[in-house]
């Protein structure tokens, strides 16, 4: 009888072991990105407009870490590696989301995109761009000044501005951890003392 019982001892243990859930196994929110795809006309292409199809494909860590991705416009011959991404939420005047993603070209070298996520306000999703950019790969700083060389005219363009991760386990206290989208705040405190582990 005494064997029984601690059997379902250890049963119900586990069960609500498992059921919490394994604190030191943190799981990292999503990083930012940049996704999305359709038609833009492109002004920078020749004098006029260029109607083309277009692929955006960027990821990062939530503070730009680690970018990865291509962004493919058909005009252009092939695939351009993402060499950086930020991305910014706005919110002086209208809200949206803004990124600015630097892209590796054979034919234009390296090219400094913006994009401007328009769909909270209902506008329109458009892009800056400077050609041939005196920037460092890596500097993804926002463009100052600047003319829109393109609008998308069909598709979307999806920018998603991930908050950073914590790095104190005061962050994770009092609801916090939900910021940073953690299931509980046992998980984010064991990725603030052990950020190497992901799941």
């Amino acid at each position: 009888m005494r064997t029984t019982a601690a059997f379902a001892v250890i049963v119900v243990t586990l069960a609500a072991l498992l059921a919490a859930g394994s604190p030191s196994r943190a799981q990292a929110p999503a990083g930012d990105s940049v996704t999305g795809t359709g038609t833009m006309n492109l002004g920078f292409l020749s004098a006029c407009c260029v109607i083309t199809p277009f692929e955006f494909d960027v990821h990062s860590g939530p503070s730009g870490e680690d970018p990865t991705g291509h962004v493919t416009f058909s005009a252009i011959a092939g695939e351009a590696p993402v060499t950086c991404l930020a991305v910014r939420t706005l919110t002086a005047g209208p809200t949206f989301a803004e990124a600015t993603i630097n892209i590796s070209t054979s034919e234009f070298g390296l090219v400094t995109l913006q994009v401007d996520d328009g769909d909270p306000e209902g506008l329109p999703d458009t892009l800056t761009a400077l050609t041939s950019s005196p920037r460092a790969p890596t500097d993804c700083s926002p463009l100052s000044g600047g003319n829109v060389v393109g609008t998308v005219l069909t598709g979307d363009i999806d920018i998603v501005d991930a908050p950073p991760l914590p790095t104190a386990k005061e962050q994770c206290k009092r609801g916090g951890w939900l910021r940073y989208g953690f299931h509980n705040q046992g998980q984010c405190v064991a990725f603030v003392d052990h950020p190497q582990i992901v799941v």
